[in-house]
C-alpha cells in the first residue's frame, strides 16, 4: 500500500534565484534516486514553469512537493501544489489556451504543464489568488531486465552483454535540455537513439518527449522505418537531428543510421565513424542508407551531438576505457560539453 513519503519540500518563491534553487534541490533528492532523467527533467520543467507564473504574476509564493510511494516500488507519485496571494486568474479558458503567457517563462505556459502532467487542476479567481494541483509519476530504474520496452538509462550489470551511459546537460542557464540520450530495449538487442532538437528550452525539451514516445512505441531493429515515423511526428515542428544504432547482440554487430549534426563513432576496437547525412527530421528528409559493422568484446561506441567536442571526448575514452561507462558518459560531458550549447552523449560498451 502506497504511503506519504516524509520527504516533502516546500520552496518558497519571489524571484529567479528561488525558482533555481528549487530545480537544483529536486536533482538532488533522496526520494527520487534511480529516476529516469527524463522524468527528472519533466518535473523541473513544471516546477519552472509554475514557479516563473508566481513571480511574472503574483511577485511571491510557494510551491510544496508531497511524495507517495513504497521504497521497493519502481514508480513514485509527485504531488506539485503551486500557491499565491496574486490578483488570481479572471478567466482559466482563456489561460488554459496555448501562446496565452507572453512573458519571460520557458514558453509553456499552463498548457505545457498540463501536457506534461498525469493530473493538472486549477483553482483561481479575480483578487483571490491561485492554486496549481499537478501531479506527476516519476519511474525508478529498479532493474533494466523488463518484459516490457521502455525508453531508460540502463544502469550497468555484470550479466549483461553491454555498459552503458549517457548524459544530458542543458545549455547555461536553463534547466531543461533539448538534446536527448535514450535506449530501447528489444528482444535480440536494443537501440540507441542520440537526439538534438533545433533550438533550446523548454519548447525544444517538448519535442525530446514526444520523440522519445516515437521511439518507444515504434522501436525495431529496421532503423530506416523508426527514422521516418519520427520523421513523419515532427512535420510542421523546428525539427531535430537524429542518429540511432541498433545492436544485435545475438549476430554480434550492429547498425547505425543518423540525420543532421548529431554523430556515432567507435573509440575503443576498429577505427569507425557513422555517416549523418545532410537535413532534418521533420523538415527535410534526404535518402537514407544503413551502416552496418561487426561487434567485438571491449568495443565502446560513442554516440553524441554538436554540444560535445568529438576529438577531445575520444581521446579520453580511450585513455580511461576502463571506466564504467556511466562514468565516462558524464566525464565527457563535463570535461567537453559546450556551455553555449545543450550537449549530450551516450557510451555503450559492448562485452559480448
Amino acid at each position: 500500500m502506497n504511503r506519504p513519503h516524509s520527504e516533502d519540500k516546500i520552496f518558497n518563491i519571489s524571484d529567479q534565484t528561488d525558482i533555481r534553487i528549487a530545480a537544483n534541490q529536486i536533482k538532488s533528492l533522496y526520494v527520487l534516486r534511480n529516476a529516469l532523467d527524463v522524468d527528472i527533467s519533466i518535473l523541473v520543467t513544471i516546477v519552472t514553469e509554475l514557479g516563473s507564473n508566481i513571480v511574472k504574476y503574483a511577485e511571491k509564493g510557494f510551491i510544496r512537493l508531497s511524495f507517495i510511494g513504497e521504497e521497493q516500488n519502481d514508480t513514485v507519485i509527485v504531488d506539485v501544489w503551486a500557491e499565491d496571494g496574486g490578483p488570481g486568474i479572471s478567466n482559466i479558458n482563456m489561460a488554459m489556451q496555448d501562446n496565452y503567457s507572453t512573458g519571460s517563462t520557458l514558453g509553456l505556459g499552463l498548457p505545457g504543464v498540463k501536457r506534461m502532467a498525469d493530473f493538472f487542476w486549477i483553482g483561481s479567481g479575480k483578487g483571490k489568488g491561485t492554486v496549481v494541483h499537478v501531479r506527476k509519476i516519476i519511474k525508478r530504474v529498479i532493474s533494466h531486465r523488463s518484459s516490457q520496452r521502455e525508453i531508460q538509462y540502463l544502469p550497468p550489470d555484470r550479466d549483461s552483454a553491454f555498459d552503458l551511459g549517457t548524459c544530458i546537460r542543458p545549455i547555461e542557464g536553463s534547466v531543461v535540455s533539448g538534446d536527448g540520450a535514450f535506449a530501447v530495449t528489444l528482444d535480440k538487442g536494443l537501440i540507441l537513439a542520440i537526439v538534438d532538437v533545433t533550438g533550446h528550452g523548454g519548447a525544444a525539451h517538448e519535442l525530446v518527449r514526444k520523440i522519445a514516445n516515437v521511439i518507444q512505441t515504434y522501436a525495431n531493429e529496421d532503423l530506416i522505418y523508426l527514422l521516418n515515423k519520427i520523421h513523419e511526428s515532427l512535420l510542421g515542428t523546428l525539427g531535430a537531428a537524429i542518429g540511432l544504432i541498433y545492436v544485435n547482440t545475438d549476430k554480434h554487430n550492429f547498425s547505425y543510421v543518423g540525420i543532421g549534426n548529431t554523430s556515432a563513432s567507435r573509440c575503443v576496437g576498429n577505427p569507425w565513424r557513422g555517416v549523418s547525412r545532410d537535413g532534418i527530421c521533420g523538415h527535410r528528409m534526404p535518402s537514407l542508407y544503413v551502416l552496418k559493422e561487426d561487434l567485438h568484446d571491449g568495443d565502446i561506441l560513442f554516440m553524441f551531438t554538436d554540444g560535445v567536442s568529438h576529438s577531445d571526448s575520444q581521446k579520453y575514452i580511450k585513455l580511461n576505457s576502463r571506466l564504467p561507462a556511466e562514468v565516462l558518459a558524464r566525464d565527457v560531458i563535463s570535461l567537453s560539453g559546450k556551455s553555449h550549447d545543450d550537449s549530450g552523449c551516450i557510451v555503450f560498451r559492448y562485452k559480448g
